[in-house]
């Protein structure tokens, strides 16, 4: 059975067990390999695991079974991001945005990429796109932590801390065990000087 899979790997997911998350998916793959799903799944586990190399391998091999849905592209540019390739997350943010415009997780690592290039300007307008395609997702799915994860990053980048707290918050109190939330919630709490806030965050 195919969803078995999906489901339960994602349930691995929510509670960062992502060990767990991955072991699961690479079952999956071995009785679908020719799944692009289970790869697009395995490049977004592989990168919350902080494995970026085998993130992009399976980002490329989502992209080459399914070269006409956004993600894989998406999770390819997220990977090459953290494999510093960023003339290549360019390139893969690029595909991802021509299958889905105005997709605000796609426009973050697009602008991340870009400012590493230093392409400023295009950085900057990046990240305001990334908050409002974000923006409307959590609207959309108002129970769904990774989003307000991911619209607290794009708020920060876009240098509005106060935002991305409230955003952070909300993830954390749909996922608890969000543990990267709780990174980077405490991160920014440091910069704006509570140190007892961001010790809670890091106990």
């Amino acid at each position: 059975l195919y969803q078995p899979y999906i489901n339960l790997a994602t349930l691995y997911q929510k509670q960062n067990k992502m060990a767990n998350a991955i072991e699961t998916i690479k079952k999956g793959i071995l009785v679908f390999p020719s799944d692009g799903t289970l790869y697009t799944n395995a490049s977004w586990y592989y990168s919350l695991a902080d494995r970026p190399a085998d993130a992009v391998q399976a980002g490329l091999a989502a992209t080459k079974l399914l070269p006409d849905q956004y993600m894989g592209f998406t999770n390819l540019c997220r990977a090459y991001n953290e494999t510093l390739q960023y003339k290549e997350a360019l390139a893969a943010c690029n595909n991802a945005l021509r299958l889905k415009p105005n997709d605000g997780e796609t426009y973050f690592y697009r602008g991340r990429a870009n400012d590493k290039l230093k392409k400023t300007a295009d950085a900057t307008s990046d990240y305001k796109r990334a908050v409002a395609g974000l923006v409307a997702t959590t609207k959309s799915n108002p129970e769904d932590s990774d989003s307000f994860y991911l619209l607290g990053n794009a708020y920060f980048a876009d240098n509005q801390p106060d935002r991305a707290v409230e955003a952070y918050t909300r993830c954390l109190q749909l996922n608890s065990t969000f543990v990267k939330a709780r990174f980077n919630l405490g991160y920014i709490l440091v910069t704006k000087k509570d140190k007892a806030g961001a010790m809670t965050q890091y106990s």
